[in-house]
């Protein structure tokens, strides 16, 4: 008897488990369809007369049916619908969570890109970033400011588990009020156009709100994002924006056409000092809207983040490659481009520390690093960088000391190891940088073999390094094998 009970439930439990996996599903959203398909859907034909499951010819359609752990393929098009009317919810929403092991996919179908406007019939980016009125608003045109171009996001993540995979928006991708929300991956994605989210001119915006847990364990890989917009202020604008968000991972991405900071870090609170931020192996570029577009930049309660790491990137033409109000800091093996500034704090309470950093000044009387040193707490900790300039006057600051000696500098107690004056030999020798790879160097002067970061300076330590987007590299989810033996129409 106790056999068959023990038998029975085994079988039961092997049954559901077979349903429970079998519950999550994969379809498609066509818009060149002439009507859904229910089941019989050729990816071949693009028509119903296959069978590889359910398609929609709606985004509306295929937004209901989008359960937790399904995966919605998105064929190439534009898509949009009705707005909103909501600063929270996208014309792409995205609510159902799903699981560790089967998280909630929307992808665009590989080697198709497809399109989803914030506002129907307006596929562009604000016309005007700078204007910075908030009211009144008329959705679809420069009228009442840059905050409220769009009426919508263009997508919403609101649950855990889920991934967000090769869609091209004109429109916000926010992750809104996600407190307690968690393992959520953008990747491989071109994000551009700043939405009415916290009227804050963002592409993309991630907030954990302030209440703990906080959002946690957020990867932002592989995408091209751009044309945010002043907001409601320029600081309070950005490219990316995060807001009591910990165990963030912001990597290989290429930020341009920024309007205020490419990432601004607002807030760590609830992360209870043990979450951090990871900013790594991207490429900012200049922008051709804001000559004061900033790199990272943090305004305020960082204080709960364990660490802020910033490495392997390369900052290009930004007014302040690096600025930061308070916590702590890391930045190490970044390489710096004609900033303005290249490392910049203004607060008192702040550790920055800097290590095996390249910076590289055609122009001329700019700052290496501009350190406040406001307070007997405030600490500055640079070694093992390399400084370089075509230009004349470039200087540092830390307090009381400024200077444009580098011997100086190194007298007052900073940078004990690094090299100031050597050429980074950079493979294009001429100096019209466009692409990452422009940054890799054909030779290294430098050895520091006392460092914990490498024996060479800059983001390009060995030259295998991959920095911005690589589109080349397969998403994470691989599309049904397409059948085989149909001709195509």
């Amino acid at each position: 008897m106790k056999l068959k009970i023990i038998l029975t439930t085994i079988l039961f439990c092997g049954f559901f488990g077979l349903v429970h996996s079998a519950s999550a599903k994969t379809f498609y959203l066509d818009g060149d369809l002439s009507f859904n398909c229910s089941g019989n859907y050729s990816i071949a034909n693009k028509n119903c007369s296959g069978s590889d499951g359910d398609a929609y010819v709606s985004l509306a359609d295929a937004e209901t049916a989008l359960q937790g752990s399904d995966t919605l393929y998105i064929r190439s098009g534009t898509y949009s619908h009705a707005t909103t009317n909501s600063n929270t919810a996208g014309i792409l929403d995205i609510t159902k969570a799903g699981s560790a092991g089967n998280p909630t996919i929307v992808s665009g179908y590989p080697g198709e890109q497809p399109v989803i406007c914030a506002y129907q019939g307006h596929c562009n980016y604000n016309p005007n970033p700078a204007d910075n009125s908030v009211t009144p608003c008329t959705p679809g045109t420069s009228a009442g400011g840059a905050a409220c171009y769009y009426p919508n996001p263009a997508v919403s993540i609101q649950n855990s588990y889920v991934k967000l995979i090769n869609i091209k928006t004109y429109g916000q991708v926010v992750l809104p009020y996600i407190n307690g929300k968690h393992d959520i991956t953008i990747e491989q994605c071109d994000i551009g156009g700043a939405g009415p989210f916290l009227n804050q001119g963002q592409a993309l915006a991630i907030d954990g709100y302030d209440s703990s847990p906080g959002a946690y364990n957020i990867t932002v890989q592989n995408n091209k994002i751009h044309h945010s917009a002043w907001g409601e202020a320029i600081l309070n604008s950005s490219t990316l924006m995060t807001y009591a968000t910990g165990d963030l991972i912001i990597e290989n991405n290429e930020f341009s056409d920024g309007y205020g900071p490419d990432v601004r870090i607002k807030d760590g609170n609830y992360q209870g000092g043990t979450k951090s931020v990871t900013i790594r192996n991207n490429f900012f570029k200049p922008s051709t809207i804001s000559p004061g577009n900033s790199g990272v930049s943090g305004v305020g309660q960082w204080d709960q983040l364990y660490m802020v790491y910033v490495h392997n990137n390369i900052f290009f033409g930004k007014n302040i490659a690096g600025g930061h109000d308070t916590s702590n800091i890391m930045y190490y093996n970044n390489t710096f481009i004609d900033n303005d500034y290249d490392l910049y704090s203004w607060a008192a309470g702040l550790t920055l520390s800097s290590y095996n950093n390249l910076h590289y000044h055609s122009n001329s009387s700019k700052y290496y690093i501009y350190h406040e040193n406001q307070s007997p707490t405030t600490v500055l900790i640079s070694d093992y960088n390399l400084f370089y300039q075509t230009g004349t006057g470039n200087k540092w600051k830390n307090g009381a000391t400024s200077t444009t000696s580098f011997s100086a500098w190194q007298g007052a107690g900073y940078d004990a190891n690094s090299i100031n004056s050597s050429d980074p030999n950079f493979v294009n020798a001429s100096g019209n940088f466009n692409i990452p790879t422009d940054f890799k160097r054909n030779s290294y002067t430098e050895n520091f073999i006392g460092s914990s970061y490498g024996n060479h300076a800059g983001a390009y330590e060995t030259g295998n390094e991959t920095i911005g987007v690589d589109w080349t590299t397969p998403a994470d989810v691989t599309p049904p094998a397409s059948p085989t033996g149909l001709s195509v129409s």
